[in-house]
């Protein structure tokens, strides 16, 4: 995609889910009291089969594409005028990612059939990208979030290989090529990485999860074109649709955060964002580095929901967390823009609960971990945790009750509400 294409208003609207979703107007629902409830349903932490069925009565597709609900690929046509024609006809049957999880011969491959695919469209993406500063139309080159190669990241080289299972250590791989950006010419590049400031971080993690978001969003929406007919199952089908309306959100978020920092960049105009600063004296080493959105779930003091783990049709909210290590202080910056308000509510609800310099390190660790996608461990700590230790850090970072058993919600929001105890990785 090209810079146009990202700055398309279909794209970086705000998300209404009345105009966007509720696609039968007979159905919308009018009375007030039911109104309420969609609300509560909307602010849900986990929406049950309950929420679900009741938001499909209503007109709120999920795990279908109606024929008059704008196209999912933001062509601003209709589905049926746009994807739905283009959907090749039934062939061998297609094992979904979903199917392929549950025994690892049908995981290994699918990611064989899915390789030449996810490896064109990861180029295309390279070989068409301009610079991210607004008016350089220059051809970008390769450059890593990180220089130095000491660091472990949980993180892999194939972007469709996420599969992940707990007693498992995921930070296994080194950030060599992982972590690699194709979103500046030379000139900015280098101004960005000699600056190394929260700017400047932030326009690079940006960027980068910009790149990685347009290839998966483009790579599951290639295979819902080619390979939908083919699945067998409705089932699966139904899946398939509501994990690309969840890449989609995803897809939108970091649009969104891209163009804010751009925009920020031109004008060298930052007030649009809040920062809040806290500092870890006394610190012996850098076990970990953490330059990276990260994604609340729920608020600290009234369990008020930020992002929902399993409602495709609302909005990701996130912030940008820094660490800079200098003289055996770290300055942990904590960055969000002044329009999402509830990354306001939750920043703010933190900084009035924290109040010792162990709380601090406790909450940066925490956020890091389990709230981040891109924590980076020093090899050479990491190797001398104990294998429980590794084992635990892996589940906190990867595993966060996607489909909630029965109490495993309280535990969730319990565990937060003790978010400043627990994990020190200083």
């Amino acid at each position: 995609m090209d810079k146009e294409k990202y700055q398309d208003d279909d794209l970086l609207e705000v998300f209404d889910i009345k105009d966007r979703i509720a696609i039968n107007k007979d159905k919308i629902i009018s009375q007030e009291s039911n109104e309420r409830f969609l609300n509560s349903i909307m602010d849900n932490y986990f929406l049950d089969n309950d929420n679900i069925i009741f938001l499909q009565e209503h007109g709120y597709a999920i795990f279908y594409f109606d024929d008059n609900e704008s196209c999912i690929c933001g062509s601003n046509k209709k589905y049926q005028d746009c994807h739905k024609k283009l959907l090749k006809s039934q062939g061998e049957n297609y094992i979904t990612y979903a199917e392929a999880l549950n025994n690892d011969q049908d995981y290994n491959e699918y990611l064989n059939i899915n390789k030449i695919l996810i490896d064109n469209i990861s180029q295309a993406y390279i070989n068409t990208a301009k610079c991210n500063f607004l008016d350089c139309d220059r051809m970008v080159i390769k450059t890593s979030l990180v220089d130095d190669k000491k660091w472990l990241t949980s993180i892999k080289v194939n972007y469709i290989d996420t599969k992940l299972t707990i007693g498992n250590d995921f930070f296994i791989n080194k950030v060599d090529k992982i972590l690699e950006c194709n979103s500046f010419c030379l000139e900015h590049n280098d101004v960005l990485k000699k600056m190394n400031n929260w700017k400047s971080s932030f326009f690079l993690s940006s960027a980068f999860t910009l790149q990685r978001n347009t290839i998966i969003f483009n790579f599951a929406l290639s295979e819902f074109e080619n390979k939908f007919n083919s699945i067998k199952s409705d089932g699966y089908k139904a899946l398939m649709i509501y994990h690309l309306r969840k890449l989609k959100q995803e897809f939108k978020s970091s649009l969104l955060q891209i163009e804010r920092i751009r925009n920020a960049w031109k004008t060298n105009d930052f007030s649009d964002f809040k920062l809040h600063n806290w500092k870890i004296d006394k610190v012996k080493n850098q076990n970990f580095q953490c330059s990276d959105f990260f994604y609340p779930q729920i608020m600290p003091e009234n369990f008020e929901t930020v992002n929902s783990v399993n409602n495709p049709l609302t909005n990701i909210y996130n912030g940008f967390v820094f660490n800079e290590f200098i003289d055996h202080e770290i300055m942990s910056t904590f960055v969000w823009h002044k329009d999402d308000d509830k990354i306001t509510k939750f920043m703010n609800q933190w900084i009035q609960k924290i109040k010792t310099d162990n709380e601090v390190r406790h909450f940066i660790s925490n956020v890091c971990l389990i709230l981040s996608n891109v924590i980076l461990f020093d090899e050479n700590y990491y190797s001398k945790l104990t294998k429980d230790e590794q084992i635990l850090n892996s589940a906190l970072s990867k595993f966060r009750f996607e489909t909630p058993k029965m109490g495993q919600e309280y535990i969730k929001m319990k565990f937060f509400a003790g978010f400043d105890s627990g994990n020190d990785l200083f």
